[in-house]
Parts: C-alpha cells; sequence; structure tokens
C-alpha cells in the first residue's frame, strides 16, 4: 500500500514539485480555504495562505490562516506523521508590521510545538529567469522586480529551492521558535501594501 501525502493548499508551483519529488506517494490536495480531505496521512506538504483575509478584520484573519488550518492538522496527523511547511524568510527583528510575515511565523512556532517530526523551510522570494513566483498584478511584479534589482529583497531560483526540498541546504532550515510581535495589525490593508511594509520596516 502507497503512503498518502496531503499537500495542504493549491499552490501551482509547489504542487509541481511536490509531485516530482514524492513520486512514489498516493498525493491528495485540499485548498486552504475548504480543507476536505479527513484520512490520516504519512506527509503533510503546507504551502497555503489566505490571501483575501489581508481586507478581514483581525480576528477573521487569524482564524483563516492560523486557527482553522491548525485545527485542521490536528485531525490528519499520525504519531509519526511528517509535516513540512513552507514558511516566509525569517529576518533579524522580533517585530512586524506586516500580517502574512507574523502569521505565518506564528503557526510555524505552533507546528514546532506540536508536530515532533516538522521541517520548517523559510524561503526568500523565488525569482527564476526574470520570473517572480509571488501573487499580485503587473504592476506590484514590475515593482517589486525593481527593489529586486535595488536588493531590498533576497531571492532564490529554482535550483536552490530544489536543493532546500532535498534538505540539502540546512540554512533554510530552523528548528527553534521564534517569537514574532505584531504592529498595527489590526488594521486591515491589500496584500501590495503589506508587503511593502515587511520589506521596508520589518
Amino acid at each position: 500500500m502507497k503512503k498518502k501525502l496531503l499537500i495542504f493548499g493549491k499552490s501551482e508551483f509547489f504542487i509541481k514539485l511536490v509531485k516530482k519529488k514524492y513520486s512514489k506517494y498516493k498525493i491528495y490536495i485540499t485548498s486552504w480555504h475548504n480543507p476536505n480531505i479527513f484520512l490520516k496521512f504519512d506527509i503533510i506538504f503546507i504551502c497555503g495562505f489566505d490571501y483575501s483575509a489581508y481586507q478581514k478584520d483581525y480576528k477573521s484573519f487569524i482564524k483563516s490562516n492560523y486557527s482553522k488550518p491548525l485545527n485542521y492538522l490536528r485531525k490528519i496527523k499520525k504519531n509519526k506523521t511528517k509535516v513540512i511547511y513552507i514558511n516566509t524568510l525569517l529576518g533579524n527583528k522580533n517585530y512586524s508590521f506586516s500580517r502574512y510575515y507574523f502569521v505565518k511565523h506564528l503557526l510555524a512556532k505552533r507546528i514546532i510545538k506540536e508536530f515532533l517530526n516538522n521541517n520548517i523551510i523559510n524561503i526568500p522570494t523565488i525569482y527564476n529567469n526574470k520570473n517572480l513566483f509571488i501573487r499580485g498584478d503587473y504592476v506590484s511584479k514590475i515593482i517589486f522586480k525593481l527593489l529586486i534589482k535595488l536588493n531590498f529583497i533576497k531571492t532564490i531560483n529554482l535550483n536552490q529551492l530544489n536543493n532546500i526540498l532535498n534538505m540539502n541546504n540546512v540554512n533554510y532550515l530552523y528548528k527553534q521558535s521564534k517569537s514574532i510581535k505584531g504592529i498595527l495589525l489590526k488594521i486591515p490593508r491589500n496584500i501590495f501594501i503589506d508587503r511593502l511594509l515587511r520589506i521596508l520596516i520589518g
């Protein structure tokens, strides 16, 4: 019987990578918004986020990107389930004005505490052959490409990402939990503003 792997989140980019790397597994995919597969999995690969929650109230934002996914993980894990979580790159500051940065690391900290067999993978922006793998419109991507050229944003290419997923680059893995203080997170904002706050302020 094949071992079972769940991709939690419908990022087409990561789905393609995971299917290639774990071809011997029976792979299931469920959405971040409405997880509806209630089996017990050997590996859970987490690559989701509710981007629509940026403009919701703070309580709804935390529910969408922390409480709800965490409760789902608790229902589908086994004692030895391996949890692989794609997180954003951890900075030096212990505070953030970014809703995205704050809640991503909040979930990472909880996964480390509750799921002993975990790999938290902190990755910067994926930028390969002038392709920028971020969610956003054309104008946003142009601006962020400019910020990359000005060295405001750290990036990795696809080869580096493959090395990370193969656990060959320990620089992007971590086991420690770090508390991040959120500042002014109760104010709704769009994706672009949240990203700029994270890049320019923290």
